[in-house]
């Protein structure tokens, strides 16, 4: 297979295709708008809520994957599989990197 065949089969894009979009000034407008709408005609609690929505979202989501981790990290803490890894008989020598 060439080189450019196996570049296509990466497809690898441009660094400036994972950035976000930059808002164009009429956007920003818009959004100020909306925002001062929304601090108007809602409470100040629900304003905060529809403001911070993905942020709380995000977070726990974060923290729904930390519990995730740690709960795996310590089922996979069996006494059994630490003793077969240190010993050397459980490795396998003909795959080390060494």
């Amino acid at each position: 297979m060439e080189v450019s065949k196996r570049m296509e089969m990466l497809e690898r894009k441009s660094s400036i295709d994972t950035e976000p979009m930059t808002l164009h000034f009429d956007q920003i407008e818009n959004a100020r708008e909306e925002a001062i709408c929304v601090i108007k005609t809602k409470t100040f609690q629900e304003a905060m809520d529809i403001f911070t929505k993905e942020t709380q979202d995000s977070l726990k989501a974060r923290e729904e994957n930390r519990e995730k981790y740690a709960n795996k990290k310590n089922d996979d803490d069996d006494e059994e599989e630490r003793l077969v890894f240190l010993s050397p008989h459980g490795w396998d020598i003909a795959s080390a990197p060494f």
